[in-house]
């Protein structure tokens, strides 16, 4: 395969995943007793422990490279506690308060906050393109959370917190960790984040009860383990080495229309036309991000 078709399969696959693992936690947090915080730190602790272990196997690289410039591994930690850990869970928060397809959309807010703060960073006004983004992206954001009925909200209100802050993390997500990418293996930084990230959560990570490890919950952990994480995660962060951020910004659209078709056709999840019109108004802002590159 070309490096473009590898990027462009690679992406593609883990945004699939990501879509996927949110349908998976919707319904655990609908028919089973499992709390946002013992999946967030049980999903970090073994993410970050596979994906270390098979970096040092398959890569043989060092697992301590990292720690042994200051600027880098202060940079880890922040990209840890400001984007990785901060972007779980309100994902989850999200689900849980609303349903996976509107938290999958909600996060596409992202790169409005992308653009506000490299205007804030650079001390210049955005582009154009970039001020029609944000206008369509909120109006979008508006018709979502008031099903077209503007003075009261359609969704519960912690329900569109918890969207737009998984935008707002997702954007520290994206910006921080851009030098340590290009420095260090992709498998090396995402394994610390999610091992890093599990600590404040280790409290929250206990046994469940036998009585609540059926089939289907045991399934439904591994899925959102290893399948939204794993290789969700690392097919996504592999993907930037081979195609431009506007393209994998395009891609990530598969996550929410994975997430909306598996919710709508095995959940019962229902959405009106205008929620529909609002969530593609907020997809479309990828697209438009994406005009000014070839």
């Amino acid at each position: 395969m070309s490096n473009k078709s590898r990027g462009l399969t690679l992406d593609i696959i883990g945004c699939i995943c990501w879509g996927v693992s949110g349908t998976f936690s919707q319904y655990l947090f609908e028919n089973h007793v499992v709390s946002v915080w013992w999946i967030a730190g049980v999903r970090a602790l073994i993410a970050g422990i596979v994906i270390l272990s098979a970096y040092k196997i398959f890569e043989h690289g060092s697992l301590t490279s990292i720690w042994h410039n200051t600027h880098d591994w202060l940079t880890l930690l922040a990209f840890t506690f400001l984007g990785m850990l901060p972007w779980q869970v309100t994902y989850f928060l999200a689900i849980k308060y609303s349903n996976a397809p509107t938290a999958t959309v909600l996060q596409f807010t992202g790169p409005v906050f992308i653009i506000l703060a490299m205007a804030g960073i650079k001390f210049r006004w955005p582009r154009r393109i970039d001020v029609i983004s944000i206008i369509i992206s909120m109006t979008g954001l508006i018709l979502m959370v008031t099903n077209g009925q503007l003075t009261k909200l359609a969704l519960a209100p912690l329900g569109v917190f918890w969207g737009v802050m998984t935008g707002v993390t997702q954007a520290t997500y994206t910006l921080i960790p851009g030098k340590l990418l290009h420095k260090y293996n992709s498998e090396l930084i995402l394994g610390w984040a999610m091992l890093l990230g599990s600590f404040p959560l280790v409290p929250q990570i206990h046994p469940l009860p036998m009585y609540k490890l059926t089939p289907i919950v045991l399934i439904a952990l591994a899925v959102i383990i290893f399948g939204g994480t794993v290789i969700g995660y690392l097919f996504y962060l592999i993907s930037l080495k081979y195609l431009r951020p506007t393209v994998t910004g395009m891609l990530d659209c598969f996550e929410p229309l994975t997430a909306t078709i598996l919710s709508v056709m095995f959940l019962g999840t229902r959405m009106t036309w205008i929620e529909v019109v609002g969530a593609l108004m907020i997809l479309l802002t990828a697209f438009l991000q994406a005009i000014p590159e070839k």
